[in-house]
């Protein structure tokens, strides 16, 4: 019994880790590019430019950050703790910062 209810708390852990990530990323998403105005056309027209490469950095972040718990869920605790520290800062300093 106690084999089985520590494999739900692995996948739980998994799991929330997963969203948290996705979260972060759908927040650097939003957060990311610029709109630029063309005014050489007649009427101006708007473009979002950087979005995609200002969203890049947040990916990494998040996917070392999962790899290092997903690593830790199965081989190392300490893996574990170090990518919960990785996933949660950046997030509290997404959510200061933005």
């Amino acid at each position: 019994m106690e084999i089985s209810r520590h494999n739900y708390w692995r996948w739980v852990r998994g799991v929330l880790a997963a969203l948290l990530a996705y979260i972060f990323v759908g927040v650097a998403y939003s957060g990311a590019g610029k709109i630029v105005t063309d005014r050489s056309t007649t009427p101006p027209t708007h473009h979002i430019v950087g979005q995609f490469s200002g969203t890049l950095p947040a990916i990494g972040v998040a996917l070392i950050a999962l790899a290092c718990i997903y690593i830790g869920m199965w081989k190392r605790a300490s893996f574990e703790i170090v990518g919960w520290v990785i996933l949660l800062a950046f997030v509290f300093a997404g959510m200061i910062f933005s």
